[in-house]
């Protein structure tokens, strides 16, 4: 499971809140004994959580990484001509270093090797991207 350790620890406090509004609500004995219950419960669920370890991705999954094809999707722009220069960079961080550049006019997506270039055009649409003068 991608969230357990995030889930455990929004759970927990769910149940903490509920319970101890149960407890502090004075309606009936029982219910004190569930709201009691409850919150106990609650902090085990915190507890839990904030002891299990963070799920880290795999150097597998690592350096296969691409992001998706529709994060910069225009749906108002119907053709070429009408949409937008924009585009996303994504550098790992972790050897192999590698960047990922999504093109939002034509959603490719082009892997360089090391970190972002100086200037880049699209190789698909033919766009310039950027072109940094320094």
């Amino acid at each position: 499971m991608q969230y357990l350790r995030t889930n455990f620890i929004f759970s927990g406090w769910i149940c903490l809140i509920l319970g101890t509004g149960i407890v502090f609500s004075d309606l009936d004995g029982v219910l004190s004994v569930i709201g009691t219950t409850m919150s106990l419960a609650g902090l085990t669920l915190i507890l839990l959580g904030i002891s299990s370890k963070q799920q880290a991705m795999t150097p597998n999954q690592i350096s296969s990484w691409k992001p998706s094809k529709d994060d910069l999707d225009d749906p108002l722009a119907s053709n070429f001509e009408n949409k937008k220069i924009k585009f996303r960079i994504d550098t790992t961080l972790d050897e192999p270093i590698k960047t990922s550049i999504l093109c939002g006019n034509c959603s490719e997506i082009t892997i360089v090797e090391n970190s972002k270039p100086k200037s880049f055009k699209c190789p698909k649409c033919k766009l310039e991207l950027w072109d940094e003068e320094e």
